[in-house]
């Protein structure tokens, strides 16, 4: 079994996608898993990233949870933090937005990111 060190970000983000498209859907762990056909245990694996997900797997959750397969890489490369710690902050934003229907977490997402380019440090002019 592989501990949580030797996860890759990259697994961690993919199976991340996968639990919040399927919790989106109000699905549960084993209708999921039944979906594609695997015990659910398998599903857990997959959503933690202790176990990779295969491209021909990867392709069964697209359909399971009506997304194209680039759903699941969506985030990869853009200021990618998987590594870090959340911090109880982030948590709750997590576990709150997961819980929104998805137009509303996109609005949501709008916001935040209007507002955080609105607070990033500004371009120091050269004098000259």
């Amino acid at each position: 079994m592989a501990s949580t060190t030797s996860i890759r970000a990259e697994d961690r983000h993919i199976g991340q996608r996968i639990r919040a498209r399927r919790k989106m859907l109000g699905l549960t762990q084993t209708q999921v898993a039944q979906r594609i056909g695997v015990q659910f245990q398998q599903l857990q694996k997959y959503e933690t990233g202790m176990n990779r997900v295969s491209g021909s797997r990867l392709c069964d959750l697209s359909k399971a949870l009506m997304v194209k397969p680039s759903y699941f890489f969506e985030g990869i490369g853009e200021d990618f933090r998987h590594d870090a710690p959340q911090t109880a902050l982030e948590s709750s934003v997590i576990r709150h937005i997961r819980k929104m229907p998805d137009d509303a977490a996109r609005a949501l997402l709008d916001i935040a990111v209007a507002v955080a380019d609105q607070h990033k440090p500004q371009d120091v002019e050269m004098a000259g």
